[in-house]
């Protein structure tokens, strides 16, 4: 990522580069077999094609952001200069030996889940390729000549490489965002801007996975029908969900604990009010008694702000459009659902 962003121009147009050079050898080496004809793609090829640059240029998009909110949170951030650098590259930096076996495990995962119904020799995507010797190629549309074989298999195991070492980094991102609102963090109830850089982040975090499986729903309906692709975009689903609330939960703790102190100390002063009203009504000693009246209409007035700040940390658009990215692969899907039932 720094590599690209030291190249000049917008960083995405690296790698929308990408997407097209990998399409282009991916299909290349199927039209040197005559596996489909000369300047034709097939839209699985393309989703395998682009997906690899598409989950890292979320990453990076993800990374810039996230020192975006950091420099906007900075109001509320409780740590030195020094402090705050480290924080930014813990925040954006992944470890490569995590990332590595991040890679691995998510290779291992995605195996099992694709090639399980392979070997129960059930049908797969949708066709009749069941127990046979180019089940595995034919699951992906892919030749089994070696040279295509090849292409389509190395770029296949990185993709499911690329997907694990991104979702570690995300998740590893949220877990620190979690922990700067646990542990820096100054809680102003009337200055609560700051506070919602981070829920920002999570929302661009939940919407950018429900674009990437709303593309793949859109571009090739028939996955919904591999048992494995069901069950991961269900988790994907979920995971999205909880990318959103989960590292919020802290702040939305402190914000809650601040709330609950400053109405007590609001009640405990409308006590005393109170009570200094009592004792001049029961000595008769009624002087004053229009500022006693202000005095206490400003307390109400008070408790009732306290009483409307939100305890978490993010604005009604925000909260609007996650949910509508959560809804968005649901309807595409029903929508297919509902057309090729009515149009057979």
């Amino acid at each position: 990522m720094g590599w690209v962003d030291r190249l000049p121009g917008l960083f995405w147009v690296a790698y929308v580069a990408a997407a097209v050079l990998l399409n282009l050898a991916l299909a290349a080496a199927h039209w040197s077999v005559g596996w489909y004809p000369v300047g034709t793609f097939t839209r699985l090829h393309l989703i395998l094609g682009v997906q690899i640059p598409a989950v890292l240029a979320l990453a990076h998009y993800l990374n810039r952001s996230a020192v975006k909110a950091l420099d906007e949170f900075r109001p509320a951030l409780i740590a030195t200069e020094a402090e705050s650098l480290t924080l930014r590259y813990r925040l954006v930096t992944l470890p490569p030996s995590a990332a590595a076996w991040a890679g691995v495990a998510s290779i291992g995962a995605f195996a099992i889940g694709t090639f399980a119904p392979l070997i129960a020799g059930q049908p797969l995507l949708g066709t009749n390729n069941s127990n046979s010797l180019a089940g595995p190629l034919a699951l992906f549309g892919a030749s089994p000549s070696p040279f295509p074989a090849t292409v389509y298999s190395v770029l296949l195991l990185f993709s499911w490489w690329t997907y694990g070492a991104v979702l570690y980094h995300i998740l590893r991102q949220l877990a620190f965002i979690s922990r700067i609102y646990g542990h820096h963090t100054r809680v102003n109830l009337f200055r609560l801007a700051p506070l919602y850089a981070f829920s920002r982040q999570t929302a661009r975090t939940s919407i950018g996975l429900m674009v990437l499986l709303s593309v793949s729903v859109l571009a090739i309906p028939d996955l919904m029908r591999h048992t494995g692709v069901s069950v991961g975009s269900a988790l994907i689903l979920f995971l999205a969900l909880a990318v959103f609330t989960v590292p919020l939960v802290g702040v939305h703790r402190l914000l809650a604990r601040e709330k609950e102190r400053l109405v007590s100390e609001n009640g405990a002063l409308m006590e005393a009010t109170i009570g200094e009203l009592h004792r001049r009504v029961t000595s008769g000693k009624l002087q004053a008694m229009d500022d006693m009246n202000k005095a206490m209409a400003s307390l109400e007035i008070e408790r009732a702000a306290l009483v409307r700040v939100p305890t978490w940390p993010w604005d009604p658009g925000t909260l609007r459009a996650v949910i509508a990215a959560l809804l968005l692969p649901i309807l595409i899907w029903l929508i297919q659902f509902g057309l090729q039932r009515f149009l057979g």
